[in-house]
């Protein structure tokens, strides 16, 4: 019998949030334990993952804190719970939308389903192809067309 022990395996829950997690599993082979080790590491990541979202979803966000991003934009995320409130300045800022002038008021649609918005609406719930996605990417995957 061979006893494999995975310790410390870091998870980040949020760009300001992280835990460690560890497991060990004894099987026949190490190769069986290792295996049986990273499942019980994975399962113990998403156990970690929904109690971290189920804690978000109950937060006030009291606390803010500023962090600065690598593309120069510059997100708001609580400290409590690690949610991202806005994102300002920047490719990937929240104002994408309204700053990019040469598409603001044109009409898209989604390549996959056909929903049609116009660049910079307020408060448009998009098809599930482009929700939670950024509206840069939408235009390098290729996920949008121009209407005309």
């Amino acid at each position: 019998m061979v006893k494999v022990s995975i310790i410390n395996k870091r998870v980040y829950l949020s760009p300001v949030h992280f835990t460690f997690v560890s497991a060990s599993a004894t099987a026949e082979t190490k190769k069986e334990a290792t295996k049986l080790a990273k499942a019980k590491i994975e399962e113990k990541e998403r156990k970690m993952q929904r109690e971290y979202l189920e804690n978000q979803k109950k937060c006030q966000h009291a606390r803010i804190t500023r962090i600065q991003h690598l593309d120069g934009s510059t997100g708001l995320y609580c400290k409590d719970c690690g949610k991202r409130l806005k994102t300002e300045g920047g490719l990937f800022s929240d104002d994408f939308l309204q700053v990019n002038a040469g598409r603001f008021g044109k009409r898209y649609k989604c390549k996959t389903c056909g929903f049609e918005f116009t660049w910079g609406g307020i408060d448009i719930d998009y098809c599930e192809h482009l929700d939670n996605k950024q509206p840069l990417t939408w235009l390098l995957l290729g996920l949008v067309e121009e209407v005309e």
